[in-house]
């Protein structure tokens, strides 16, 4: 029988430092990246990009080919919208923090299950309003934060819709 035991100090002070890195901002983190790993940095980000789904880096393709583009083509307004969605046919719960004609920022507080690419169809209504919204959408964005999703195949009522969502929340 192999036997293979770490030393605990060793164990301790390896633990200790991911837990104190892991809470760290992300400037932070990317600051002692930068400092004390940019030798592996080719490599961490290799491993990072075969390990990305397809359509993720196909973005990440188009952002290093046009760096220079804006890829948001309307301005956001921040808010807390509660909102309910659907992907894989799972029902979610959560709430819209920011919202511009093209889509919503939906943060979630557990997995999904949704990968770039994804479809989905998300309902909400503002405070006040009797009137329930509900648009199809397309997942641009997945992060520990949420979805970026990206409003499709919008009639002229619903984009007037947003027009007016957009006015009531500056």
């Amino acid at each position: 029988m192999i036997e293979f035991s770490l030393p605990s100090d060793k164990y301790d002070e390896m633990s200790q430092l991911f837990r104190l890195v892991d809470g760290l901002p992300m400037e932070k983190q990317t600051e002692l990246l930068c400092q004390y790993g940019s030798a592996y940095l080719p490599s961490i980000l290799f491993h990072i990009i075969v390990n990305m789904p397809d359509a993720e880096k196909q973005c990440l393709l188009d952002e290093i080919k046009n760096p220079d583009s804006d890829q948001r083509a309307h301005e956001r307004q921040e808010c807390i919208i509660s909102t309910d969605f659907v992907i894989h046919d799972r029902a979610h719960r959560n709430f819209v923090k920011d919202i511009s004609e093209g889509g919503v920022f939906i943060e979630t507080s557990a997995p999904t299950g949704a990968d770039i690419g994804d479809k989905m169809v998300q309902s909400f209504s503002l405070l006040n309003e009797q009137l329930l919204f509900k648009f199809s959408g397309e997942i641009v964005r997945v992060d520990k934060k949420g979805l970026g999703v990206k409003f499709s195949n919008l009639t002229p009522y619903q984009i007037e819709m947003i027009r007016n969502i957009l006015k009531k929340l500056k």
